[in-house]
């Protein structure tokens, strides 16, 4: 739904949820000129797929790329909550 998660408003159990972050590595093809926005077409995608855990859970990385139009560095992790995940944690 796009909508921000909180204790009153938790991700559910097999829901996909959507994480932006900084320093996750490399991304190919790179932007050029380095230090331009990202492209749409090629998406940039990470070369290594990061592990996300949640609650100590293995959780599966749906897709790891680059976020279109910000500046390069910025990844979009889309991750699946796992089902069997504790709630609350």
């Amino acid at each position: 739904s796009y909508s921000l998660n909180s204790a009153a408003v938790p991700a559910e159990k097999g829901g996909v949820i959507i994480f932006y972050v900084t320093g996750a590595g490399a991304i190919s093809p790179l932007p050029s000129p380095e230090g331009s926005l990202s492209p749409a077409n090629p998406l940039p995608t990470l070369s290594a797929v990061p592990s996300v855990t949640i609650g100590g859970d293995a959780a599966s990385v749906l897709s790891a790329t680059a976020v279109p139009g910000a500046l390069g560095g910025l990844v979009q992790l889309n991750v699946t909550v796992p089902t069997s995940v504790r709630a609350g944690k």
